[in-house]
């Protein structure tokens, strides 16, 4: 079943240290300019770098997108910092932020995606959920000759 949802609650991303992202649920505008982005990243890159490309690229447009305050975030003074995209960047080049972000923002979007893709088992066919039909022809069928 396809589960429309009508409240898009913002949600808060726990850094630790008493860093938090807080963001707004993304549209499907959001998700496409982020596709695309990471797309555009693969052209020039060879086969090995692109998945790792597309996910960084992905993840970093989509918070960029959605993000909309965070505490907690300094320079390397520990002077607190507006978001920006360039410390958007800096932010999630720290791996276990990033591996949040993946987890919390950009992994749900591909497991919805997943969910719509799903199959429902064939009526008559042979996966697990097809039903019982009925038996085949008794005989064969005569076989035809040319006049």
């Amino acid at each position: 079943m396809l589960r429309i949802e009508r409240t898009r609650t913002p949600e808060t991303i726990d850094l630790g240290d008493g860093a938090a992202l807080h963001l707004r649920q993304p549209d499907v505008a959001d998700i496409v300019i982020a596709r695309t982005a990471a797309a555009d990243t693969l052209l020039d890159l060879e086969d090995d770098d692109r998945g790792a490309a597309f996910r960084a690229t992905f993840a970093r447009k989509l918070l960029s997108r959605c993000l909309t305050s965070w505490e907690g975030i300094g320079d390397a003074d520990g002077n607190a910092i507006e978001p920006s995209p360039d410390a958007v960047e800096s932010l999630l080049a720290i791996p276990r932020v990033f591996d949040l972000v993946e987890t919390k923002l950009v992994l749900p979007i591909f497991l919805r995606s997943e969910e719509k893709n799903a199959s429902s088992p064939s009526l008559n066919g042979t996966s697990p959920g097809a039903l019982k039909g009925e038996p085949g022809a008794a005989a064969d069928a005569p076989i035809a000759r040319n006049a």
